[in-house]
């Protein structure tokens, strides 16, 4: 569910701390998401879900299978097919999905997807943040804050009035990195999760006013 960045509460502190700096010549390409990357974009999907990956870490089988029902049952809608992943990302012009691309292999994503609201009477933009991942074996380089700033930049060139994101409350790490980000959560609520059970979300707004965003 929501954007799954487990670990990404290193990132900032560890490219600090270590210096990270790749090479140019060896930094992933940031690219649009196309029909090539889809293979790459549902491995990446799939190994890399925060529920899946914090149970495994934490040897919660529960937590654990919940990630899998949750990545079995968007495989069989969302991204069961390219088609079918374009049909969500098609919906508004601002709505888009990239990917980072390092030696023909995706290791990064993120996409957005236009919401249009009445505020106060007048028509405005938000975007919601969906299908933030970075691979477990790129983190600690910077890839996550690049992405971020890849979708700020964008938000603002559209307009929008805000970013917002969801992703279990469980998922720590990946709020801690949202929030170094400028990203301030708004609300917790409970849904139904994959296995049934409750399931506590957290909701993210960035910026945490809703004044338009403009250089």
């Amino acid at each position: 569910p929501g954007e799954d960045v487990v670990g990404m509460a290193a990132v900032a502190a560890a490219a600090t701390a270590a210096k990270v700096a790749l090479p140019s010549s060896r930094l992933p390409v940031l690219t649009e998401l196309a029909g090539g990357h889809f293979p790459g974009f549902t491995d990446l999907f799939t190994r890399n879900e925060c529920l899946k990956t914090l149970g495994s870490a934490r040897g919660d089988r529960a937590m654990e299978r919940n990630g899998d029902l949750y990545v079995q049952g968007v495989l069989a809608t969302e991204m069961a097919s390219w088609a079918s992943l374009v049909k969500v990302f098609s919906g508004a012009p601002a709505s888009r999905m990239w990917v980072l691309v390092s030696g023909g292999v995706v290791v990064g994503s993120v996409g957005v997807k236009a919401v249009a609201d009445d505020d106060e009477g007048t028509r405005c933009l938000r975007l919601e943040l969906t299908r933030m991942y970075v691979d477990a074996s790129r983190r600690g380089m910077g890839f996550g804050r690049r992405l971020i700033e890849h979708a700020f930049a964008h938000a603002k060139k559209h307009h929008a009035t805000q970013i917002f994101l969801t992703t279990p409350s469980v998922n720590v790490p990946a709020i801690g990195f949202y929030q170094r980000m400028g990203f301030a959560v708004s609300r917790q609520f409970v849904v139904r999760g994959p296995d049934d059970a409750n399931l506590e979300l957290s909701e993210l707004r960035w910026p945490s006013s809703s004044k338009v965003m403009v250089n």
